[in-house]
């Protein structure tokens, strides 16, 4: 890996754009790439694996954007999907 560095948690949340909890709940899912211990109660991500996972999440979310644009929505669906109040 060219860039097989390793970044804290600092580090992290600033290139993600998200809080620790959000990504926590992600990692636990499986759905980001997995922590590191360094030593006791100290962790860190391959800075690699982020850069990539932040590639993907960037080219999925730019196709959803494009595919959302095409159709119409129908009545009480916002824009991201999720159904309103009635």
């Amino acid at each position: 890996m060219e860039n097989d560095k390793l970044i804290r948690r600092r580090q992290l949340l600033e290139l993600i754009g998200m809080s620790h909890t959000t990504q926590w709940r992600l990692e636990r899912a499986g759905r980001f790439p997995a922590r590191v211990r360094i030593g006791a109660g100290s962790v860190g991500w391959h800075l690699a694996e982020v850069e990539e996972w932040v590639r993907e999440r960037e080219r999925v979310q730019g196709g959803a954007q494009q595919d959302r644009g095409a159709g119409t929505l129908e009545a009480g669906v916002t824009v991201d999907g999720f159904r309103g109040k009635r």
